[in-house]
């Protein structure tokens, strides 16, 4: 019982912070910011190619 206690007291502290949301894009350029945009679209149309093709594999042979 003591044990868990001590479990929930830990959990307590370390999951209990005063930190506040912070602005990333505080100090970036403009154009820094449209790269980063850029570099996200570019991953997600990535992401979707790659489960379009992983459909696509499913749906030619299902069984493997």
């Amino acid at each position: 019982m003591k044990k868990l206690f001590i479990l929930i007291g830990l959990a307590l502290v370390v999951g209990c912070g005063e930190s506040q949301p912070t602005n990333v894009a505080e100090g970036a350029s403009l154009s820094e910011i449209e790269q980063y945009r850029q570099m996200v679209e570019e991953s997600e149309k990535a992401a979707a190619a790659g489960y379009e093709e992983a459909e696509a594999a499913y749906s030619a042979d299902p069984k493997s």
